[in-house]
């Protein structure tokens, strides 16, 4: 729930709304001259193209670094890395998003540009939280609250103490996350700020629900429906599954269907899957509390089904996206040629008068032809590295389902084991029965098969280089070493391959021994080798 936080942040440092007008930015770049006006001017375009553009923004962004570089505009080298920063960041690519914002923040300090490094200390704080690395995250935040305090800004000191908030809580720091969101509180209260005091009582009250502080959560919670106006329906989502899931902690169930119902209709209204998924995931694990194992099956599924969906989803909007892109190139090409007929035909008409006009013409048009076919090239190794890391995205999401769905089946397994033990007669049937459903369901083999195939688009070659290198590695040793090349732990490959944690601790040892490691080499370091990186941006 916490999550909408990080949108607020994320307001600070980009604001890239509109359509792209790439034909009309080119166009104008090429009467332009390299200087510190064309930089700016090109930087306020990027800022004018689709969010989702983020080919254009990765090639534009590009051009703005390298014009700076060369005439030393160092203002326009930092603004050209912290749009790169942003587009990553939008792209879910965390590392590369780190990376140009640490470059920026370097090249702000560096001019003294105080505004700049104090959003950009914000923003890199939000990506290390994202990267799960919160003591750092912490001290950007402060970095960046300290840097507003002295400016005054007071909304962008608010919007850091909201950050910091989030930070404390991952760090499982309640009193400290506390702390800020009242001080965020008492502000938006102030400014009577609707939907920033709703999104703070939210996300106090998830602060109590961890905190196991049933009775205080449900208040917050109830503070936040009241504050919540209708247009923020997302929100409301969030609220009324925080209702649900108190209202069952308290035994009061109907209530909690009620708001989780209202969460359903509200998600189908915006069409959003992930409110109902969790719904799933909260029914889940309430009905598994109370041993109604049949019901809690039937939300798992509900959940996996749904997961599917936004998976499928994600696919098809990238799908749809490359289309465009496609598109947007074919007419670019049509258009080229258009122009070349035209320039021939000037070319021709001009002749007559004089030669070197149509010389200079033609030479014009090379030129031009060159720099399409540059920046078409651009586009297209953006767009391939993009569905690498989709690839990457889906092979991970892929593994942690395959082990939850593992772990959830061995304990419902073993809760109906237990179960059996105390039954009576006539009810061991029916628990047999939900035993054959569950292994009917519990397909390791099949499951296995999805994942090496998923595997080996992103790590090509892997199985068969390994396979060259070491020929007597039996099929349970190869699939250690896959496991392994994705640095899961024990419990996590024992949960994918069905077996003992101590079963896995063996095989490892044994499988180093065969692959001739020594105690300090790495594992996972060694089977790297054994990928095929170039053909991954083929």
């Amino acid at each position: 729930m916490l999550k909408h936080l990080l949108l607020i942040s994320a307001l600070m440092c980009c604001n890239l709304q509109g359509f792209s007008q790439i034909d009309s930015i080119d166009d104008q770049l090429d009467d332009m001259p390299r200087n510190e006006e064309t930089i700016v001017w090109l930087l306020k375009s990027i800022d004018k193209l689709n969010t989702s553009d983020n080919v254009s923004q990765f090639y534009y962004a590009n051009l703005a670094i390298k014009w700076s570089e060369e005439i030393g505009y160092k203002k326009g080298i930092a603004k050209g890395n912290n749009v790169l920063g942003t587009s990553y960041w939008t792209s879910d690519d965390y590392d590369n998003a780190l990376k140009h914002y640490l470059i920026a923040l370097s090249i702000v300090d560096e001019i003294k540009d105080v505004k700049s490094a104090a959003v950009l200390s914000v923003n890199i704080g939000i990506i290390y939280d994202e990267l799960g690395q919160h003591q750092k995250a912490l001290g950007y935040a402060k970095k960046g609250l300290a840097e507003f305090e002295k400016l005054g800004d007071e909304s962008r000191i608010s919007r850091s103490q909201m950050n910091l908030g989030v930070v404390h809580f991952y760090l499982n720091q309640f009193d400290s996350s506390l702390y800020y969101f009242n001080k965020v509180l008492d502000y938006r209260l102030a400014k009577q700020d609707t939907f920033g005091i709703a999104l703070v009582y939210n996300n106090i009250a998830s602060i109590q629900e961890q905190s196991e502080q049933t009775e205080e959560s449900l208040e917050n919670y109830l503070n936040a429906r009241n504050w919540v106006q209708d247009k923020y329906e997302s929100l409301r989502c969030d609220i009324y599954n925080g209702l649900g899931m108190s209202y069952l902690k308290m035994g009061q169930e109907s209530l909690g269907m009620a708001y989780f119902d209202s969460t359903m209709v509200i998600a189908d209204k915006i069409k959003q899957k992930h409110p109902k998924q969790v719904v799933y995931s909260f029914l889940k694990e309430h009905y598994y509390d109370k041993g109604q194992f049949a019901k809690a099956y039937d939300n798992l599924f509900l959940e996996a089904e749904l997961e599917k969906e936004i998976r499928g989803e994600v696919v098809q909007k990238q799908a749809e996206v490359l289309q465009l892109q496609y598109e947007d190139e074919k007419k670019a090409k049509q258009l080229a040629v258009l122009e070349m007929e035209q320039s021939k035909k000037e070319a021709f008409n001009t002749i007559l008068i004089i030669v070197s006009i149509a010389i200079l013409v033609l030479a014009i048009i090379a030129i031009y032809t060159l720099r399409l076919r540059v920046r078409h090239s651009k586009l297209r190794e953006s767009s391939l590295n993009t569905q690498l890391e989709q690839k990457n995205k889906e092979l991970t999401s892929y593994t942690l389902n395959f082990i939850q769905k593992n772990e959830l089946m061995t304990e419902l397994t073993e809760g109906i084991n237990d179960l059996k033990k105390k039954a009576d007669p006539s009810l061991i049937k029916e628990l047999n029965r939900l035993n054959r459903i569950i292994d009917g369901n519990f397909r390791i083999d099949q499951e296995w098969e999805n994942f090496r195939l998923m595997f080996e688009e992103v790590h090509r070659g892997f199985f068969i280089n390994l396979r060259n290198a070491f020929p007597n590695l039996g099929n349970a040793e190869v699939k250690i070493c896959a496991l392994s090349r994705l640095n899961l732990n024990l419990k996590e490959s024992a949960s994918v391959l069905g077996i003992s944690v101590d079963s896995v601790k063996t095989a490892r040892y044994r499988l180093r021994k065969k692959l001739g490691l020594a105690t300090e080499d790495n594992l996972t370091d060694f089977l790297t080798k054994f990928d095929e990186p170039a053909l991954a941006v083929a």
